[in-house]
């Protein structure tokens, strides 16, 4: 019986058990991060963001990014806890999972989810977050996250398409193409 709904995952233990392991690779991964300046990091959380969201759905992205924020600040924190942050990775679940969930992964479907993450999360929530949190001018700010854009970009374009193969062997139901 095929399971609908944006809550689907949760009622499937194999489910819930990979999500559980997206938040925590979503840890571990933030501890890996590097740090520019306070306000500037590249970081490869949205991997395990991405992926919960094209295998399960966004919600399953959203409950990813949210409880991986939480958690990855809990364990190491990285400045004063900001809520702000814990929306932009709800956000971000639920971009991916609008863009890759149960469709083909392919190379314009991945630029196009790059782009609309970085313009709405990194460029636009992530910078008004930072502005309240620091006191930072817009200017100052949006300069040093407009240098960073086209690497981001490409960092995950790059590693969203080079790993879409293998997200396609945990949910070979949900994920079409490759």
């Amino acid at each position: 019986m095929k399971q609908k709904g944006l809550f689907s995952f949760l009622k499937d233990v194999r489910h819930l058990v990979l999500v559980s392991f997206f938040i925590a690779l979503y840890v571990v991964l933030s501890m890996f991060s590097i740090y520019i300046t306070k306000e500037l990091r590249f970081s490869l959380t949205f991997v395990p963001v991405a992926w919960s969201s094209a295998a399960f759905g966004p919600m399953a992205g959203a409950l990813t990014g949210a409880f991986g924020d939480v958690m990855a600040w809990v364990v190491k924190p990285a400045g004063p806890y900001h809520p702000g942050f814990t929306i932009s990775g709800i956000s971000s679940g639920i971009i991916y999972g609008i863009f890759l969930y149960r469709k083909e992964i392919t190379l314009f479907r991945v630029f196009l989810t790059a782009l609309t993450m970085i313009v709405v999360v990194e460029l636009g929530l992530n910078t008004f977050w930072l502005m309240t949190l620091y006191g930072s001018p817009f200017k100052v700010l949006i300069a040093g996250r407009l240098l960073k854009a086209p690497i981001t970009l490409l960092l995950q374009m790059t590693v969203l398409y080079g790993t879409g193969y293998f997200l396609k062997q945990i949910a070979p139901n949900r994920i079409k193409g490759i």
